[in-house]
């Protein structure tokens, strides 16, 4: 007779939790009230009213800032820190290309 394999595979205790409160079964909430501005309103117009509240089409914070030139501080011929965005500029300030390496 050919052995059989047994395998015990041991759970983990079930999760008991607290029965929900009374209060948050069958809750009852006061209907929506649409303010009487919104009301008047034709579909586009609420659209239009509700896209601009949440303004999805404008850049987030993150977005301007990523969006900006990268700048960098480099010494200029009269000694003076000078905003660079060139590459010629960045390979002269690796120390790899002055060096000669």
């Amino acid at each position: 007779m050919i052995p059989t394999h047994t395998h015990i595979t041991e759970y983990a205790d079930p999760v008991l939790r607290p029965a929900s409160p009374a209060s948050s079964l069958g809750s009852a909430h006061t209907p929506y009230d649409t303010p009487s501005s919104d009301s008047e309103l034709s579909d586009t117009a609420l659209e239009r009213k509700c896209l601009e509240q949440l303004a999805l089409d404008q850049p987030s914070g993150e977005e301007i800032v990523a969006d900006k030139d990268p700048l960098v501080m480099q010494e200029g011929p009269d000694g003076k820190s000078v905003w660079v965005c060139d590459e010629e500029a960045m390979k002269a300030m690796d120390p790899a290309e002055t060096k000669g390496a």
